[in-house]
C-alpha cells in the first residue's frame, strides 16, 4: 500500500502531477493558436481565423493612444462633472466640458443671474444642459467649481 504523505514538497502529488503520456498539450483539447516569444512579438503557431487576422491587423494599426494599454489616454475617459458629456480638463477646480466651461465663465464674469422656468430642479446631462441656466450654474457650484480657481498661469 503506497504512502499518501510526501516526504518533501517535490514528491507531493499535488505539485507534480503525473500527466498523461501526451505531456502537456494533451490537457488541452485545442490546439495551440500563437505563442509569445521573448521579445514580446506574437508568431502564429496554427491556422488563424479571417477574425483574428483582423484583430492582429487592427491591434498593429493603433497608436498608444489608442491603444487600451497605453498610459497617454487615462484622461480621454473623464467625463464633466456637470453634465457628463467629455470633460477637455481642469477648470475651475474641477474635470468639465468646453461648453460648461464656457458658461460658467460667462456667467461669472458678467455676473449674470438666472431664473428658472419650471419647479428647479431641471435635469442637466449632454443632451439638456442648454435648457435652464439657472439649474445649470447651480449645478457648476454644488459640484464644485469656484470662480476664485484661477486657469491662468503666470510665466515670469
Amino acid at each position: 500500500m503506497a504512502s499518501l504523505v510526501a516526504n518533501s514538497w517535490r514528491e507531493s502529488p499535488l505539485v507534480n502531477p503525473v500527466l498523461p503520456t501526451g505531456g502537456l498539450n494533451s490537457l488541452n483539447p485545442l490546439p495551440p493558436v500563437a505563442a509569445v516569444q521573448p521579445s514580446n512579438s506574437v508568431q502564429a503557431v496554427g491556422p488563424l481565423s479571417e477574425a483574428q487576422n483582423s484583430d492582429l491587423a487592427l491591434l498593429s494599426r493603433q497608436t498608444p493612444s489608442q491603444n487600451s494599454t497605453g498610459s497617454t489616454d487615462k484622461n480621454q475617459n473623464i467625463e464633466c462633472v456637470v453634465c457628463g458629456d467629455k470633460s477637455s480638463g481642469k477648470h475651475y477646480g474641477q474635470f468639465t466640458c468646453e461648453g460648461c466651461k464656457s458658461f460658467f465663465k460667462r456667467s461669472v464674469r458678467r455676473n449674470l443671474t438666472y431664473s428658472c422656468r419650471g419647479s428647479r430642479n431641471c435635469p442637466i446631462d449632454q443632451h439638456h444642459r442648454n435648457q435652464c441656466q439657472y439649474c445649470r450654474l447651480r449645478k457648476c457650484i454644488k459640484m464644485g467649481m469656484r470662480r476664485e480657481v484661477s486657469n491662468w498661469i503666470v510665466r515670469y
